[in-house]
């Protein structure tokens, strides 16, 4: 029984019609994938935009907070460091006068530390 001889052309023929398929499908996956980085790269810009609207706001109202209590906040620091400062001069032995005048508060204020 005679066996044909392979048609190399035939197989030349699909094997190039098979490599351009996959050549046109990978330029298009490729035009595709250029696509979804632009658009993501817009969503990222988008994000970002919107962060820094959101920061700029945040400092704004942290301004305005601390511009309409800036008073209220000094007393109630300074009220705090001195209460600090009084309790670490108590417990080291000064007295409630010492203490009162060396901060140059009232002694009541001093009192009520102790």
């Amino acid at each position: 029984m005679p066996t044909n001889p392979p048609d190399f052309e035939k197989y030349a023929q699909t094997l190039q019609q098979t490599m351009a398929a996959a050549i046109a499908e990978a330029e298009a996956l490729s035009e595709l994938a250029a696509a979804d980085r632009e658009a993501a790269a817009s969503v990222r810009i988008i994000i970002q935009e919107k962060r820094n609207e959101l920061e700029n706001l945040a400092r704004e109202a942290a301004n305005k907070y601390v511009a309409e209590h800036r008073k209220q906040l000094q007393g109630t620091i300074q009220q705090e460091v001195l209460i600090s400062i009084a309790t670490k001069l108590l417990n080291n032995g000064e007295s409630v006068d010492n203490v009162a005048e060396l901060l140059d508060v009232p002694k009541e204020f001093v009192a009520t530390i102790k």
